[in-house]
């Protein structure tokens, strides 16, 4: 306990640089709100606006839509799109481009040796292991745009849209639309949801179509209602599978239960008008979804991600499962990643583990300025309005109870509704809470707004007061950019400016770290103008490799030295 209390400490104060700065807004804004006599000027006449504006429900929807997807740019003039650098965003990089080139896979290549990688399939098919969701997001951006992140940015906004309907659902017009600004501002613009390959948004997006179509059921079965309810469902499967899965499960048992309950006379109808078009449109997804598995593993019940854990994984995903030793891997970098990288369930031990889960999602979704909504939101825990919500997150953590692992924020991607129903609930009753006391509720409720849209601003003007806000492993909610490579993005930039088609051989060091990997491809390798391919000491083995491309221009690189070097490689094993 004594080393989780050190290690939280330690990244509070080194490794979320603006979170100090945050909590003093904070604590500025409390002093303030408790001078007497003060209020914001104009506050009441931009509250009334800012209610009738919200209460024309799809005017606001839109607006929401529009306010993420072109303020993104106008929060951060001098954005540059990070360039991959975690195994899972090469990941669902292949996989959009497989999507986007037509394909559901790709033939197994004759090199696959040494191309082989993490999160990938090299057989029996070419491909990503990952659910196809991620991967179709970036793949329309590719196919819009000519470029993955459109992808991201136009699902960042329909998560955006999609979570302020669902919130129409459960609170008022005026509440639902401020949540949502703040999750534009505080996820997609600034977060690593929004500026990276790595997934989130998409299942934040599915989570809000399930929730949201909940309430509007319990009030009146509609197929347009279960086709919503079908379609989250849907994108939480092919996303994030087992966090999905749990709440899929939350929500439509608490919808059956509450059906028993309250509607038992009118089942019958309630099928018939919902039960229908989402069994239908539920029956075609498990299709496909088989189909898919089929074209990659030969097996519809095979995933392709169980696929690659049963090739490489030495540590289990749950805690019941064994370890596996004596597993053969082709090349070290692969298997100090699964087994000296993976290792460390062993070194932190189950319960700091499972104590860092709720500490990284307060990173992401909290912080200094939101505890006050939590407090709010716990204040509320008897509410029936907000049952689900507390019912999905607590399911989640008691699922993450039988997994080993760190948890990720994209993880709980498929929460981020419920979560966010909390947080503007809290805020609420938070303003509620002792409204006649000196120190009312409404005054810390009024703070912490105001900081969260303070740091907006402050976070902004960051990089230009010389203070870091990329690439911080805690994952804070501004911060983006973890492990992208802009190395290997600079030497891929090179290499096309000077035009024909090149080989690179990456040769790691023995230090190496292998959560740096270089070694990734498009998905038809043969027809990229770079490609590249891992260096193995035994030359006949890599004369088969050179000899297969040898029309190509053929360079060697050592990723792990400083400055990284490429040189041209002359020698031709004999």
């Amino acid at each position: 306990m004594s080393d989780w209390l050190d290690n939280l400490w330690w990244d509070l104060t080194q490794h979320t640089v603006l979170f100090p700065y945050e909590l003093a807004v904070l604590v500025f804004f409390l002093l303030l709100h408790a001078i007497p006599g003060f209020e914001w000027p104009f506050l009441t006449a931009a509250v009334h606006k800012f209610r009738r504006f919200a209460n024309r429900r799809p005017l606001a929807i839109a607006a929401v839509f529009l306010f993420t997807l072109v303020g993104h740019f106008a929060a951060e003039p001098g954005y540059r799109t990070p360039p991959p650098g975690v195994h899972d965003e090469f990941s669902y990089l292949l996989a959009a481009d497989t999507f986007a080139s037509g394909r559901l896979t790709n033939p197994p290549h004759p090199m696959r040796f040494f191309f082989e990688s993490f999160h990938i399939l090299t057989e029996p098919t070419y491909m990503s292991m990952y659910p196809p969701g991620n991967g179709m997001m970036l793949a329309s951006g590719m196919l819009i745009a000519n470029n993955p992140m459109a992808g991201v940015w136009l699902c960042a906004a329909l998560a955006a849209a999609a979570l302020c309907w669902m919130l129409q659902g459960w609170v008022t017009p005026s509440r639902a639309l401020l949540a949502s600004l703040i999750f534009a501002i505080r996820v997609a613009w600034l977060s690593y949801w929004g500026n990276s390959y790595w997934g989130g948004i998409l299942s934040a997006l599915g989570g809000a179509l399930l929730l949201g179509a909940v309430p509007r059921l319990m009030k009146r079965p509609h197929w347009s209602y279960a086709l919503a309810l079908g379609s989250g469902m849907v994108i939480l499967e092919n996303t994030r599978l087992y966090e999905g899965t749990i709440l899929n499960l939350a929500a439509a048992i608490w919808l059956l239960v509450w059906l028993i309950r309250n509607r038992r006379r009118e089942i019958a109808l309630w099928i018939a008008k919902a039960g229908v078009p989402l069994a239908a449109l539920l029956a075609v997804a498990i299709v496909w979804m088989g189909y898919y598995n089929w074209r990659i593993t030969g097996n519809p019940l095979l995933l392709p991600y169980l696929l690659n854990r049963q090739k490489f994984e030495m540590y289990g995903s749950f805690v019941w499962q064994d370890k596996h030793p004596g597993k053969h891997y082709d090349h070290e970098a692969l298997r100090k990643f699964y087994v000296e990288s993976e290792g460390y369930r062993d070194k932190e031990g189950y319960l700091r583990i499972q104590l860092q889960k709720p500490q990284r999602l307060w990173f992401f979704f909290i912080g200094p300025a939101l505890t006050l909504a939590v407090i709010g939101a716990f204040g509320g825990w008897r509410s029936r309005r907000l049952q689900l919500a507390w019912i999905s997150i607590l399911s989640l953590f008691a699922a993450h109870l039988l997994v080993p692992w760190n948890i990720l924020p994209h993880y709980a991607g498929p929460i981020t509704a419920p979560i966010y129903l909390l947080l503007i609930e809290g805020l609420r009753r938070l303003a509620a809470f002792r409204r006649h006391a000196a120190l009312p509720g409404r005054l810390l409720s009024r703070a912490s707004l105001a900081t969260v849209f303070f740091m907006l601003f402050f976070r902004i003007a960051a990089p230009s007061l010389g203070i870091s806000v990329y690439q911080e492993f805690t994952l804070p909610w501004y911060s983006y950019g973890l492990h992208a490579n802009f190395h290997r993005a600079n030497v891929e930039s090179k290499l096309l400016s000077m035009g024909g088609e090149h080989l690179i051989l990456v040769r790691y060091r023995p230090n190496h770290l292998p959560h740096q990997e270089w070694v990734y491809n498009k998905a038809d390798i043969d027809a990229a103008p770079i490609v590249w391919a891992r260096y193995v000491e035994d030359p006949s083995r890599l004369k088969i490799l050179l000899d297969y491309y040898k029309n190509r221009k053929i360079w060697i690189i050592s990723p792990d030295d400083n400055p990284t070097r490429i040189f041209e490689f002359k020698e031709h094993p004999q």
